[in-house]
């Protein structure tokens, strides 16, 4: 029997040229429709900021155009409800699946509360820190809660002493290395904010350059210590060795990292780290945190204090770079596989 699934969201993308928000959900959205089992229609609270419905790719998504505080956000969540009923009442909804442990989820279980529909919520990153308010609001050990990776299941149950199961995020697909120049020696992608750690990243080349003199090492992404980072760089005369690229389209980014040796991952906190299956899945070598689904193996080197960062990026530089690695890459295929297990039998 079809299942009719009603996905819900903080923000998706605002029609099938956008590749900048949220790809992961996008391939998930994407690959689910292909599967032919599921009816699926998105609510996306925040983003875009419309309320007109549109289709993407094939998928119903309708906008609420979240935004403000208080009493307008509450007068939201209800307009949502009344959607979900109304939904409901025109084909019966078998399953509610909400993303991060937010808003979302917490509309998702009152609905589940009031109506005999399936709810169940993945956590996508940092809802699982003791920050998270909804999670304290909320009856966790009701609810039925995914996490995308083992460690982000332990800081959930560490910090808010519930479980879960982990069911692994994949890339869409994997490419075929076919550019052997590499120009750049260390690649970054991430938003420009303080649990980044692009400071670190910058400290880290200025002492690579001693070794590297032609270092060149690319920055992706934007955000509010943009500014910040330019004049750290300028004020380290690393002009001519730290680019930054700005936002840029998700193709674009696969792109860079095929041509980039290695990804210097600086990050205090992710949950999963779709940035490391994409590194891995462009033949890239990794430094990074023990964060998300990070893993010590001939590619990849952890640091567990910052003095340790140039050691381990001067060891993989100087190693003569092989495109095949035999890391394991999670494919969106069995992520959706996982998923669809769940609602055939649930």
């Amino acid at each position: 029997m079809t299942k009719n699934l009603v996905v819900i969201t903080p923000g998706f993308a605002s029609g099938e040229q956008d590749t900048t928000c949220i790809p992961p959900l996008q391939d998930f959205m994407v690959t689910l429709k292909q599967s032919g089992s599921i009816k699926l229609t998105i609510l996306s609270l925040q983003y875009p900021n419309t309320t007109t419905s549109y289709d993407y790719h094939g998928i119903r998504v309708i906008p609420f155009g979240l935004n403000g505080r208080y009493v307008k956000r509450l007068i939201i969540w209800i307009r949502v409800l009344l959607k979900l009923r109304k939904l409901n009442k025109k084909e019966r909804i078998t399953h509610i699946h909400s993303f991060w442990l937010n808003e979302s989820a917490l509309i998702g279980h009152i609905f589940s509360r009031l109506y005999p529909v399936r709810h169940l919520t993945t956590l996508m990153g940092q809802d699982v820190l003791p920050t998270n308010l909804f999670a304290r609001w909320l009856p966790l050990k009701k609810m039925t809660l995914i996490t995308v990776s083992d460690f982000q299941k332990a800081q959930l149950n560490h910090n808010f002493g519930v479980s879960s199961e982990v069911i692994h995020w994949g890339i869409k697909r994997q490419v075929e290395f076919t550019n052997n120049m590499r120009e750049i020696d260390v690649l970054g992608v991430g938003s420009l904010i303080k649990l980044k750690r692009f400071d670190l990243f910058i400290e880290s080349i200025n002492l690579l350059k001693k070794s590297f003199p032609k270092m060149k090492a690319a920055i992706v992404g934007k955000g509010i210590e943009e500014d910040f980072l330019k004049n750290m760089v300028k004020e380290l005369n690393l002009e001519n060795h730290v680019f930054f690229y700005g936002e840029v389209a998700r193709p674009k980014v696969l792109e860079l990292m095929s041509t980039a040796k290695l990804l210097l991952h600086t990050s205090e906190f992710e949950s999963y780290g779709m940035i490391f299956t994409e590194a891995l899945a462009q033949g890239m070598s990794i430094v990074s945190r023990k964060v998300g689904i990070a893993k010590k193996s001939m590619n990849w080197l952890i640091f567990e204090k910052d003095g340790a960062i140039v050691e381990s990026c001067t060891a993989l530089l100087n190693r003569v770079h092989e495109n095949e690695h035999t890391d394991p890459i999670h494919s969106i295929h069995d992520t959706v596989e996982s998923y669809l297990n769940y609602y055939q039998t649930n």
